[in-house]
């Protein structure tokens, strides 16, 4: 059974003040009485005298509000908290049912102050280290067609843009213009030229103010020029094969736009009179793996650093040293630049270095180059000094005399922040979760195995504090992804949030263990997009997975479950569909699918539709790919599906899935699908989470146990409506038994070579 409180998390890297001294943490908890997530911010003592004494003073709450209609785990109340100097800091939030807007804090006074009043989001922010500017860009809204309408032309606009996007934002396409606002100003800011398209929420770029609050640097993707540049500069060219195929697939704009990737250059705004000009003709090197990096750092000359970023090509140079990404020196002034270097590899972050004058790059492949002023006034090479690690969470943020501080946890300790000194000494600076206790809760440990090709693999197995190992269990896979070094509850451990369905330790508290797998299935060097291969290796992983439960004795054959969220619920569905695994119950939690339907129901929504379901499917559904979709796709295959299964869709939008519920229905085979009107793809809001969370833990022990719950414990819950529950779910039973004793299908494997 979930209990009703939820552990509090840290919700963001650590951010550590310029003196190295203090350190703010935000925190969530949940509320599932009162429906509410409450941030907290706790600015925490690293003074290196207190902590050598092991005397910290104790963490000091600077802000604390409730964030209803927190629906979205993925997109937190709370954003983007950073230090300005060492007593302000600057984030984005939604307060009060406002949407995001900008705010400092006064860390001596804990004053807080609201820097942007617009109607609409504010996407993202810098701010001039006078504090004298804020520039942001704020979401314009961008509904298909307005209220008065009585038709709409489609063209090639998404079935979800047309179907749900004159009331739901997230639905349409991005458009979002930059405003810059004055300190006091309590109005909409003054506009930085006109309305841009953007690309998917998540790859908003990062905005690079001057220290005098003069000049702008922020990048613009480039549509026009996608084509030419991704020609003519090979890192631009590997991105736009792998990240951003819809003007190579559709350059007319028939039928897709662009969604995921475009190529991009960075624009310099003059702040005083709103011109802007591009910095070079050129992009840059980002993907989607570094959307919002750093790249700019200010000097006190007037100039600014700009790493990874490609230059001017003459016609027809082919020049590697010309098509290299390069790190220059630029003054917004004059518009003058001077190349420092070419890059080794295509750029991560820029990270000044310890000392003035001196700034470390950050590569692909974990390379790094270092770079210090000369006397002269340039630049030349330096040696690679200790940087703040990129995964400073894990490895540790420095801070004064030899300390670090570190979100510390293991598989079966909950997340605290601790600093450490060289000797590996650790002084405890938060104590976030006192209510867990591993022996009340069981233990999550690594457990390995392999497959009939000698692949091996290293997943999570949790045990219960009372496991009988002379007895076999029934086991619930969680797919999706582990991590060895995280603490485990719930969801994947990967990264917080992910929870949506994946009940972790509350499957131990009704007798059922957990084999948490893996997430990745691409082999390394591998190119994307091929998920044909992928599938082949979520059977075996999958498969070698349940023979070597039930070789070990730890598993009972005919009681196995699998979960599916985001990627795999494909994965999932096609295993359930042609694979003949022992899988008596599974979920699908907000899953992808390669089925027609699905196909259909995102054309023009997503650039990766149409090579994902050409590569899993061998082909399109018509003329020569015809014969090999039909074997592949798993909705024509239905009567395949033995397992009763859980289907979960969040939000309004959400549709996968639809064509094989249906068809589930209509053979009284045992399906639920269970909606989620106000849910988003990683569930947010506490009571969204209880339902899914609870409502897995009493599929799986109805179906591997025969159990069934007496008592409600989600809000709005009654006697009654736990009572019809099991009558629909005993109804599925007897279908099963039904199901079960038909012949074996056979699944069509024409065309599966």
């Amino acid at each position: 059974m979930i209990r009703h409180s939820h552990s509090m998390r840290v919700e963001h890297k650590l951010a550590v003040s310029p003196d190295r001294t203090r350190v703010l943490a935000v925190t969530r908890k949940a509320s599932v009485e009162r429906g509410t997530n409450t941030y907290e911010f706790l600015l925490l003592d690293t003074d290196p005298g207190r902590l050598a004494s092991g005397q910290p003073r104790p963490p000091r709450r600077l802000l604390s509000f409730e964030g209803a209609n927190d629906n979205n785990n993925s997109d937190p109340f709370v954003q983007e908290a950073r230090w300005l100097d060492d007593r302000t800091i600057a984030f984005r939030a939604r307060m009060e049912g406002a949407p995001f807007q900008v705010f400092t804090i006064d860390v001596p006074s804990g004053r807080l102050l609201q820097r942007t009043f617009e109607a609409q989001p504010v996407l993202s922010f810098g701010i001039a280290a006078d504090l004298s500017r804020v520039v942001y860009a704020v979401r314009v809204p961008n509904p298909p067609y307005a209220p008065e309408d009585r038709s709409v032309v489609v063209g090639n606009q998404s079935f979800y843009s047309i179907g749900f996007g004159t009331s739901n934002p997230p639905s349409q396409r991005l458009r979002y213009r930059y405003a810059v606002n004055e300190l006091g100003q309590r109005a909409p800011g003054r506009p930085l030229g006109d309305a841009v398209e953007g690309i998917a929420a998540p790859f908003m770029p990062n905005i690079s103010v001057s220290p005098d609050g003069k000049w702008a640097l922020i990048p613009r993707y480039e549509e026009a020029r996608h084509l030419e540049w991704a020609a003519r500069y090979p890192l631009m060219g590997e991105t736009a094969r792998n990240f951003g195929p819809a003007l190579s697939l559709d350059p007319q704009g028939y039928f897709i736009r662009p969604r995921q990737w475009l190529a991009r250059r960075n624009i310099v705004y003059g702040l005083d009179d709103a011109s802007n000009r591009p910095v070079l003709d050129a992009p840059d090197d980002s993907n989607p793996g570094t959307p919002s990096r750093v790249d700019t750092m200010w000097t006190a000359r007037g100039s600014v650093i700009v790493a990874g970023t490609h230059l001017p090509l003459p016609p027809g140079s082919t020049d590697p040293s010309r098509v290299a990404s390069h790190v220059i020196e630029y003054w917004p002034q004059s518009g003058r630049f001077e190349i420092i270097a070419p890059l080794e590899a295509r750029l991560d972050s820029l990270r000044p270095a310890p000392g003035a004058g001196m700034f470390t790059l950050q590569l692909e492949g974990n390379r790094q180059q270092s770079f210090e002023r000369t006397t002269a006034g340039g630049w030349a090479p330096a040696a690679v000094p200790e940087p703040d690690p990129i995964d400073g969470d894990r490895l540790g943020y420095p801070l004064a005399a030899g300390w670090k501080v570190l979100i510390d946890q293991a598989l079966n300790r909950p997340a605290d922040v601790v600093a450490m000194d060289r000797a590996g000494r650790r002084i405890r600076l938060t104590d976030l979760n006192p209510q867990f206790e591993p022996s009340t809760w069981g233990r999550m440990s690594v457990y390995e195995w392999q497959d009939a090709n000698g692949k091996r693999y290293a997943g999570g197995l949790m045990l219960p504090a009372d496991h009988d190992p002379s007895k076999r269990y029934p086991v619930v896979i969680q797919t999706y992804g582990f991590d060895p070094e995280r603490f485990y509850l719930d969801g994947s451990n990967l990264t917080e949030g992910w929870t949506s369905g994946f009940a972790g330790r509350a499957f131990l508290r009704q007798g059922m263990l957990v084999l948490a797998l893996p997430h990745s299935l691409r082999e390394r060097d591998e190119p994307s997009g091929i998920p044909g291969m992928r599938h082949d290796r979520a059977a075996l992983m999958v498969g070698s997975a349940i023979q070597s439960l039930i070789d070990r004795g730890i598993a009972d054959r005919d009681r196995i479950g699998i979960m599916g969220w985001s990627a795999w619920g494909e994965f999932v569905q096609n295993l359930l569909t042609f694979q003949h695994l022992p899988i008596r119950a599974a979920s699908i939690l907000d899953g992808d699918s390669n089925s027609l339907w699905a196909l259909i129901v995102t054309t023009g929504h997503s650039d990766f539709v149409y090579r994902r379901f050409e590569a899993t499917n061998a082909g399109m559904p018509y003329g020569p790919g015809l014969d090999k979709w039909i074997a592949r796709d798993p909705s024509l295959h239905t009567d395949c599906i033995r397992a009763a299964l859980r289907i979960e869709n969040y939000g309004p939008s959400s549709k996968i899935h639809w064509d094989t519920y249906g068809l589930m229905r209509r053979q009284f085979k045992p399906v639920e699908k269970v909606v989620f009107p106000h849910g988003t793809h990683a569930l947010g809001h506490p009571i969204d989470r209880m339902i899914s969370l609870q409502g897995n833990v009493d599929w799986y022990a109805f179906w591997l146990k025969g159990e069934e719950r007496a008592a409600p414990v989600i809000p709005k819950e009654s006697t009654e409506s736990l009572r019809q529950q099991y009558l629909r779910w005993r109804e599925m039973a007897e279908f099963k038994k039904r199901d079960e004793a038909k012949p074996a299908c056979r699944a069509v494997a024409a065309g599966k070579d």
